[in-house]
């Protein structure tokens, strides 16, 4: 079992956290690499992917039952076919600004720096846990290999892409 004493060394963060030492060194100078700009590229690929898919599910979903509804379903079927096409606007709406907010970061290229006391935050919902660490008010989700990596309230540099929020390396502060 891990010393909950002792802060794991940049390499086992790297490896909870899949990152290299060329990520690290370009955070350092605020600047993103370029294996975090193409992960950033896959991650706006994959917002558009699933907008695309949500969008087609939910506008056939109520078309159809808007259709039912207005050749004689009754009004509770128009009424749902409505609430669908309110959910479609939220849901495509939610992926354009995660896409946009990529799209600055890429375009920016520019790391935020935040170095302090790490804390971390097991949230529990039902039968799910979101893992968290953060400095200050500054919160990210982490995975829960990289969670277990973290030390509580010890110190570290944290990086993150500032627009879309994803923390992209640690450090202890140490170092």
């Amino acid at each position: 079992m891990d010393d909950p004493a002792r802060i794991p060394p940049v390499d086992e963060l790297a490896v909870a956290m899949e990152f290299n030492p060329g990520d690290l060194a370009a955070n350092r100078q605020e600047q993103l690499s370029i294996n975090q700009i193409e992960h950033l590229r896959r991650l706006q690929r994959r917002a558009v992917l699933i907008g695309v898919a949500g969008f087609l599910i939910l506008t056939l979903l109520a078309t159809i039952f808007l259709y039912i509804g207005q050749t004689g379903g009754g009004g509770i079927l128009t009424l749902i076919g409505i609430f669908l096409t309110f959910c479609d606007a939220i849901l495509v709406s939610m992926m354009a600004r995660h896409w946009y907010r990529l799209s600055a970061d890429i375009r920016d290229r520019a790391v935020v720096i935040r170095s302090g006391l790490l804390t971390r935050t097991l949230r529990r919902a039902g039968n799910s846990s979101q893992y968290l660490v953060g400095i200050g008010d500054v919160r990210f989700p982490v995975k829960k290999e990289a969670f277990r990596t973290f030390r509580h309230e010890a110190l570290y540099t944290l990086y993150y892409a500032p627009h879309a929020h994803i923390l992209l390396t640690a450090e202890p502060a140490n170092v």
